[in-house]
């Protein structure tokens, strides 16, 4: 198998995915292939970022038949599984070999369309064709984004467009029946081709395993109308490759999330259901397993249905026997095609039963996920009819049985609560951002959370404020009010004294990503405010402490040497993750002890590195970037032996994967680092060449062009400054990247210390960006008398390369400068705040610097 990318253009963009509402919009087919395409990315190993439009369908380019979900990578759209699949191709991601044969993959390609060609039909029959589904469900999804009556005529529309494509493949008389025996052949087919192995092809999957999981999948969560045996190959099939290639499987609840939780059940919102109550419903019977199983259950009321169905769950207990037993099969099934008869509660006895029954290895264990996922559709259906405390009752049962991400009902809930943000009450909202916090997925009324935030936030708890920045944290989305960043620092500063970590944790994750310039004065009080309760914190509390400057390189000096000290007294208490971190603010401030406390450190952290094993083996990623940021502080303990295990290709292989394009900027950082400071004394790994270019390519930035200065940062902006001040004294300058492993580029001129004037050695230069370190013998080799010429970078220190309130570079800056030392340049540093406003005073200011050096 082979994956690899073919292009070499220093310009990367993110991979976008387009697709409708899927809790309140996204139809049978829709839903298909987005799965597929989000199943094929997972299985290339490439980021992509989901994001739901209500007008997706109108943003498509075109399309055979969905039209649906819309990739968008810089100025190309792309549409349907398919045509995406051979996008990705063209760009160079494969899932095949080079080696596999052509007229075989061919095979696969007409298999593969004459499946999707099957599948969908069958799924725009079910939501368009048949009167029922339409009505009922296909109608008000389709219509939901628009208003009476562009709601009915869009909806008319697309089932004109639908009818005109089933009648192309001869569709459209077709019954439910019919179309029914068409997906029982095609399963049939699937299951002779899957057979035992894993993937259809055998070994490695394809894209036809990506967009079979994708319709497979949907029929299995969405259509019960379709009687297919759930005993075929291709459904333990579903269940594998939804574990292993997109959820990750993970059957726990997070320990901040059962925090958050009992916050919630304190503050009277959450009903937190207990064993004894759980109990209750059980009542003494005398009859047997075997008599209540060998019962007809369809001619049972529904009435007795539920009171069997607890015996079942009772014996199940006291048993210790899992529901996933096939003799529960035939109670099971004919309770999930009945689930419509049960009444509310009905419903949430049978919620209640999953949580006595005995654990299952998965969520997606059979029956046990016949009845949760019965149970959530009964759910979704009646959810418009609830008012907001019962959504969120029920939403909570879900939660309580760790399906809390799982089900559709959470973001359902949420959206809908979305609705009317400014009406909510304190303690909706609270529920409303905890379970925000479960699905990790932002609503478009962020700013109007704020907004009720803003308004509750004084008749809060520290402990229910931290539920709210929850889930801003855990959506992604920055808190942008000043006026309640305020009352955050205020409300935090105030109770110091009686927070407990979690809390801790989650208000300064929040203060981190969202603090900016302006704050910078409520970061400095908060933290002389924090610094004689550090003792009583623990040490990620402490780590998280110390983080909250860092996006804005505001040292605290005072908490930081207490913090340092703490990991130093506590390194076997930290994680792997928690070490790389505080080394990476080590690093970053270049923050220096009188007693070398930093150095300390370092060598104690290189030598718990060598007991980390195991912790390295599951995180080891986390190995390359803490050498990065050892790096910073003290290069020397960087050793050869380090660089060589984490250049290794094995172990570049466990850590991001088969493919280089998933490799981090720590990696070129360790390979370029290795050549500057060991040159031919390393002898270890170092990265190929072709892999070289492409991460220098995807990491420096671009050389900025003056003739769209409006457009440019404020960096780019005083590098054009500087350039153009010092070509009027030396024009020979040049803006290059000298080290390509670092991200901006610097000014480069040659001087002669005779003449003091210029010396062009343009011709020495690469004809364009490489992974090439441009040393001082590279550039002056064809110069006579290279002795007489001294090579001067001029370093920007912008503002975010200079530590706040200072003049001194950060680490990664001062590294830099180290660097290009070694390099054969003499460096000088331009700060940005010292750097003159009038030509004038630039051009005397760059000649005094110069000339200095010189």
């Amino acid at each position: 198998m082979s994956k690899g990318h073919s292009s070499n253009t220093q310009e990367k963009h993110d991979y976008i995915l387009f697709h409708p509402l899927e809790a309140e919009q996204m139809l049978l087919p829709e839903t298909a292939s987005y799965l597929a395409v989000k199943t094929y990315f997972k299985m290339l190993g490439l980021p992509l970022k989901c994001q739901s439009r209500i007008n997706a369908e109108f943003m498509s380019p075109g399309g055979s038949k969905t039209k649906l979900p819309v990739l968008k990578y810089g100025n190309t759209l792309v549409s349907e599984f398919l045509p995406i699949v051979e996008f990705l191709e063209h760009q160079g991601f494969t899932l095949w070999s080079q080696d596999y044969d052509k007229r075989e993959r061919e095979n696969w390609k007409a298999t593969l369309e004459q499946m999707d060609n099957t599948f969908t039909n069958a799924e725009l029959f079910v939501c368009w064709m048949e009167d029922a589904v339409r009505e009922t469900i296909t109608y008000p999804r389709y219509g939901s984004p628009y208003a009476w009556p562009l709601n009915h005529i869009q909806s008319w529309r697309k089932f004109r467009q639908v009818k005109k494509i089933l009648d192309v493949d001869d569709w459209l008389d077709f019954d439910m029946a019919m179309v029914g025996q068409e997906i029982k052949d095609k399963c049939r087919s699937l299951s002779e081709l899957l057979q035992d192995r894993p993937y259809f092809n055998g070994s490695f999957p394809t894209e036809f395993d990506a967009l079979m999981f994708g319709h497979l999948m949907s029929f299995l969560k969405n259509l019960y109308r379709l009687k297919i045996t759930r005993t075929s190959a291709w459904v333990p099939y579903c269940r594998y490759l939804h574990k292993t290639h997109i959820f990750f499987d993970k059957n726990f609840k997070e320990t901040e999330n059962e925090f958050a939780h009992r916050i919630l059940a304190s503050a009277g919102v959450s009903n937190m259901l207990k064993q004894e109550d759980l109990y209750s419903l059980f009542t003494s019977s005398n009859k047997s397993i075997d008599s209540i199983l060998t019962k007809n259950f369809q001619e049972c009321s529904i009435d007795q249905l539920m009171t069997y169905m607890v015996l079942v769950a009772k014996y199940c207990m006291d048993n210790n026997i899992q529901i996933s037993d096939r003799k529960f099969d035939g109670i099971v099934d004919c309770l999930a095609d009945r689930r419509f008869e049960l009444n509310d509660e009905q419903l949430i006895k049978g919620l209640k039963l999953l949580m006595i029954l005995p654990k299952t290895p998965s969520k997606h264990t059979r029956n046990y996920w016949d009845l949760w996922l019965a149970f959530e559709q009964v759910c979704l259906e009646r959810c418009q009819n609830w008012d907001v405390d019962k959504r969120l009752f029920f939403t909570d049962i879900f939660y309580q049985l760790n399906l809390g991400r799982t089900t559709k009902l959470t973001y359902n809930v949420v959206m809908r609560m979305g609705r009317n943000i400014p009406k909510l009450s304190k303690n909706h909202l609270l529920q409303m951002l905890f379970f925000l916090n479960i699905t990790r997925q932002p609503i478009e009324e962020m700013i109007n959370i704020e907004l009720n935030f803003i308004k509750s936030i004084d008749h809060m708890t520290i402990g229910e404020v931290s539920v709210i920045c929850m889930g801003f944290f855990k959506t992604e989305t920055r808190i942008r009010n000043p006026e309640l960043l305020r009352k955050l620092y205020e409300k935090l500063k105030a109770n110091l004294s009686s927070i407990d970590n979690i809390p801790l944790v989650n208000i300064f994750k929040v203060l981190r990503y969202s603090s900016k310039n302006n704050e910078q004065h409520l970061i400095r009080e908060l933290l002389d405010a924090i610094v004689p309760q550090l003792s009583r914190f623990s040490l990620l509390s402490c780590l998280h402490i110390a983080l909250l400057g860092t996006d804005l390189q505001q040292c605290h000096e005072s908490s930081l040497k207490i913090i340092v000290k703490r990991f130093y007294d506590e390194i076997d208490n930290a994680r792997l993750k928690d070490i790389e971190r505080i080394c990476f603010v080590i690093g970053l401030f270049d923050f220096k002890f009188s007693d070398g406390l930093e150095r300390k450190l370092a060598e104690l952290i290189l030598n718990e590195l060598k007991k980390r094993v195991d912790e390295i083996a599951l995180y080891p990623k986390a190995l390359s970037q803490t050498m990065s940021y050892i790096a910073l502080i003290d290069p020397c303990y960087v050793s050869k032996e380090m660089l060589n295990i984490c250049l290794n290709p094995e172990f570049l292989k466990s850590a991001y994967g088969k493919n280089y394009y998933n490799y981090g900027r720590e990696v070129i950082f360790l390979d370029s680092f290795a050549e500057v400071f060991y040159g031919n004394n390393y002898k270890g790994h170092r990265l190929v060449k072709r892999i070289k270019n492409y991460l220098t390519n995807i990491s420096i930035d671009y050389i900025p062009d003056p003739s769209r200065r409006q457009k440019l940062t404020f960096s780019n902006r005083l590098l054009l400054e500087v350039f153009e001040s010092c070509k009027d004294i030396f024009k020979y300058s040049r803006i290059y990247h000298v080290l390509p492993h670092f991200q901006r580029p610097d000014i480069i001129l040659a001087v002669n210390t005779r003449t003091k004037k210029g010396i062009d050695i343009s011709v020495n230069y690469p004809e364009k960006t490489s992974s090439l370190i441009l040393t001082s013998s590279l550039l002056l080799e064809t110069i006579e008398k290279p002795e007489d010429i001294k090579l001067v970078a001029l370093v920007i220190g912008g503002w975010n390369q200079m530590i706040r309130g200072t003049s001194s570079p950060t680490g990664l800056l001062k590294n830099k400068i180290l660097q290009l030392n070694l390099c054969g340049f003499e460096v000088i540093v331009i700060d940005w705040q010292h750097w003159p406003k009038t030509k004038s005073e630039q051009i005397v200011y760059l000649n005094q610097k110069i000339f200095e050096k010189i």
